[in-house]
């Protein structure tokens, strides 16, 4: 009687959770149709106004594919005839590698109580799937970055019951490390070279993902409580890791981005200090300055904290870089200093990528991913808001939900193909054997 209890008591946990998750799913498509009422206007894009920007752009030594990227959080409320659309605008602005958030307390918000006394996870790729097949069809390389621990990871075995690591804005910070690597191993199980994704969907050219960076800024209070626990920052660094290299051999894991607090060479060495070297291939880096010698100047001081601690050969990555066109929009009082009008952030945009690729060999860059695609600029809060960040987008989003170029795409789109040309003309130049 008691085995019989137990199976039927199972049986109503699962039919409870595919009940909640279908209904989930249903509200998530209805409320990103009609009230985000994503429309996209793509039109056409102008040449960009200044000389063109592919002679600046060095033959002889190229970037390479992938370098220049974009960060975008916005797909997550789209539907996916418009996310096709924005992916394949991506890929014609010379967009190579798309920086992917896989939020954890969204693919891994249920559990099931094994019998056993473990925790068994749920997981719900049905939006992930939509992002990883479209960037694939539009062949981009994909960065995929994880965080924000469901409530269970938290300490609590329901959501709400809220452990001693607590909650941020975005989510929580795991109790036990190995949750967070389990999650790694199984979005490389999905996603990576052998992944189920794959397998399941061969219409789709294979694109897996073999990049990945984990966690998100933790010097900031919207992805984890602050002062933030550095030694097990560095915990969780290294489960991650090693838990990407045990699935996937090949991977390359890139450090956590380090947020505004970037610009000071402190926080990496802090991080160091706690014993972070080894736990990443390539150190994250999110600066968000006021122009390209500002940005140059923070790679710099971070390369020298590197050095001191024996990690000078491994190179950096710009995984987020963004300048504001809110200036005169926002109540930011003083305003920031990465805040101009749209002429100015295109400007600005410009100006750091061609710096970026001009100094990419000197200062060892692995690649540059401006955040972001597009920003909710006239929807709430925004509207003389004090949030700048609303405003990074290459694209925004009007009152009506339509997509709107800025002239920042327009610097984008001359730099990322006149990168793509220099590497054709070296291609074209190379001695033929």
């Amino acid at each position: 009687m008691a085995d019989q209890n137990r199976r039927r008591g199972a049986r109503s946990v699962t039919i409870r959770m595919l009940v909640c998750t279908v209904v989930q799913q249903f509200l998530f498509f209805f409320a990103s149709e009609w009230f985000g009422g994503y429309r996209t206007c793509m039109g056409t894009i102008p040449n960009p106004p200044v000389k063109e920007l592919s002679q600046t752009m060095n033959s002889a030594n190229p970037v390479p594919y992938g370098f220049f990227g974009v960060h975008h959080d916005r797909y997550s409320a789209m539907s996916v005839p418009t996310m096709e659309r924005e992916f394949a605008l991506m890929r014609e602005s010379g967009v190579e590698t798309l920086r992917v958030t896989f939020l954890w307390n969204q693919i891994q918000l249920w559990y099931a109580p094994r019998f056993t006394g473990h925790i068994e996870t749920v997981s719900d790729f049905i939006r992930t799937d939509a992002i990883v097949g479209t960037a694939a069809r539009n062949g981009l390389r994909m960065v995929g970055t994880i965080w924000g621990a469901p409530p269970w990871a938290t300490g609590g075995l329901r959501p709400g019951e809220v452990s001693r690591f607590g909650f941020t804005a975005f989510g929580g910070v795991p109790e036990h490390t190995e949750d967070i690597a389990n999650f790694q191993r199984d979005l490389i199980e999905r996603y990576g070279p052998d992944g189920t994704f794959w397998v399941q969907n061969p219409d789709i050219p294979p694109q897996p993902i073999r990049l990945w960076q984990p966690w998100q800024e933790p010097d900031r209070p919207a992805f984890m409580p602050q002062p933030f626990d550095v030694d097990y920052f560095v915990e969780i660094a290294h489960a991650c890791h090693d838990a990407a290299k045990d699935a996937d051999p090949g991977s390359i894991v890139l450090g956590t981005g380090i947020g505004p607090e970037a610009v000071r060479p402190e926080l990496l060495d802090s991080i160091y200090r706690a014993g972070y070297r080894g736990a990443a291939d390539a150190i994250g880096l999110h600066v968000f300055p006021a122009d390209a010698d500002g940005l140059l100047d923070a790679i710099r001081v971070n390369r020298e904290v590197m050095a001191h601690h024996g990690d000078g050969d491994l190179p950096v990555v710009m995984s987020q870089l963004s300048f504001s066109s809110a200036l005169g929009v926002s109540r930011l009082d003083p305003p920031n200093p990465n805040m101009y009008d749209e002429a100015g952030q295109a400007a600005r945009v410009g100006e750091a990528l061609i710096a970026l690729a001009e100094n990419r060999e000197s200062l060892n860059i692995f690649g540059a991913f401006y955040h972001g695609w597009s920003g909710l600029e006239e929807e709430p809060p925004a509207p003389r808001s004090p949030d700048p960040w609303n405003f990074t987008g290459l694209r925004k989003v009007v009152a009506d939900g339509t997509f709107r170029s800025k002239p920042a795409l327009d610097a984008y789109r001359g730099v990322a193909l006149g990168a793509q040309a220099a590497r054709a003309r070296a291609a074209a130049d190379r001695p033929q054997s």
